[in-house]
């Protein structure tokens, strides 16, 4: 059973606990301890598990960060569609909780589902949407989106998990959205990759997954598109939702859970000061 892009419960019709136990049963016994192998490994995605005793410990804001809330209170809002809007249902909530914390601003942490047209869509200056599979706007929807854009909003997305089929979908969209402008990868020294304000992410951490085609990667990579001079959309073909969620994703071609999160942090301080 599937939450989002999170495999929850794993369930096997033949008896593996027996097989556990009694651990000399010709060729079984072996496969069965192999096959839990496997299932934990996947559950903990390859990574170590904290020691019981370990302390936990909450982010301190540093002098950089321990400044007044910027201006008004914000909103973040998702775009809802047909399909898989909200494969992470916590990742805008936990992400809201960061940009307060560490980053000192006034956000409203509990994000609005922002269907198209809605009303929803206006009261957020910045939106974010995702998503695995293949999907289609139609024309109704894609025209609130777009007079959104022209009218000073601010949308960044990524392929959940960096999934190929939400890559494809996300560029058609966006070519019919503005069939006169073009989504250009965004230059290592672009603005959005480097504070003040927001950190410097000249160079980010992926997750296994990704490493996989290229075990050196380690810059950023996002695509925008310009209206008359204004970024008005951001897209990252590897995940950033996974990482703004926090949750363990063992086939993730994604971001480093932190460098995620100052990445989209990142975007929203750009949207907010240009």
């Amino acid at each position: 059973i599937d939450v989002g892009c999170r495999t929850s419960v794993l369930f096997s019709p033949s008896d593996l606990s027996c097989l556990w136990k009694q651990r000399d049963v010709p060729k079984l016994s072996e496969a069965a301890l192999k096959l839990g192998v496997n299932i934990a490994a996947f559950a903990v995605g390859r990574q170590a598990l904290r020691d019981r005793l370990d302390t936990v410990t909450l982010p301190e804001m540093n002098a950089a960060t321990q400044t007044r809330m910027i201006g008004d209170t914000l909103r973040l809002g998702q775009i809802m569609y047909e399909g898989d809007w909200r494969p992470d249902a916590q990742a805008l909530v936990h992400f809201g909780e960061f940009l307060r914390d560490r980053v000192g601003l006034d956000v409203i942490t509990a994000y609005e589902p922002a269907r198209l047209p809605s009303a929803a869509l206006w009261r957020s200056p910045i939106v974010y949407m995702t998503g695995h599979y293949a999907f289609e706007l139609d024309e109704e929807e894609r025209a609130a989106l777009r007079d959104y854009l022209r009218r000073g909003g601010f949308l960044f997305a990524d392929a959940c998990c960096g999934r190929a089929d939400f890559d494809a979908s996300f560029r058609k969209l966006v070519r019919q959205l503005f069939p006169e402008g073009e989504m250009r990868r965004l230059p290592s020294n672009h603005g959005v990759f480097r504070g003040p304000p927001g950190f410097d992410l000249s160079r980010v951490g992926y997750k296994e997954a990704a490493l996989k085609d290229d075990p050196g990667r380690n810059e950023p990579e996002l695509w925008g598109l310009e209206l008359e001079g204004r970024l008005v959309i951001v897209y990252s073909p590897y995940a950033l939702g996974c990482g703004l969620d926090g949750h363990t994703c063992y086939n993730c071609r994604g971001l480093l859970d932190e460098d995620a999160r100052k990445l989209a942090a990142n975007l929203v301080l750009y949207a907010l000061t240009h």
